[in-house]
């Protein structure tokens, strides 16, 4: 095998060492990016996707499509299951594509009155060529629907 397609990881910075690709897959976008390979403006898409889809854009292949939107219809009154649901959308999405190491998810109940508005920290480590990158996301949520959510910089706390 050639070393120029494979890379040697530590996992958890233990002694495993395994021999991987240095990258999956590359992401198929719609606009004029096309094949995306590079790691910042892939998981841009790949969060940006999970964001904005609806669960209802497909009949033959629900289980495949993710959604935040459709994860907080369905497990809005159990923070614990949101959570749950929502770290594995994430690596649904993003082991596709990268070699994810940790995905953390946070769910705060914006209202005490209301279970339907969240305030939802994510977090992920994706390894690539034996370096570790932080990829974080802040999301609002009213009624299931997105009202907002912003990039978290490298390093942000996760609790806020």
């Amino acid at each position: 095998m050639s070393d120029e397609y494979f890379d040697d990881l530590r996992i958890n910075n233990k002694d495993t060492i395994l021999t991987t690709p240095k990258y999956k897959h590359a992401l198929p976008t719609l606009g004029m990016a096309g094949w995306v390979t590079d790691l910042a403006p892939a998981t841009d898409f790949l969060f940006s996707y999970y964001f904005t889809t609806l669960h209802s854009t497909t009949y033959t292949s629900q289980s495949e499509i993710k959604s935040i939107q459709y994860t907080i219809s369905q497990y809005f009154q159990d923070p614990v299951k949101l959570r749950e649901y929502i770290e594995s959308d994430i690596m649904f999405l993003l082991e596709k594509y990268f070699y994810v190491n940790d995905v953390n998810v946070k769910v705060n109940n914006l209202n005490n009155n209301n279970d339907s508005a969240y305030e939802i920290r994510i977090k992920a480590v994706i390894v690539k060529e034996n370096i570790g990158y932080t990829v974080g996301y802040l999301v609002r949520t009213v009624n299931s629907k997105l009202l907002t959510f912003a990039k978290l910089n490298n390093g942000d706390d996760i609790n806020g």
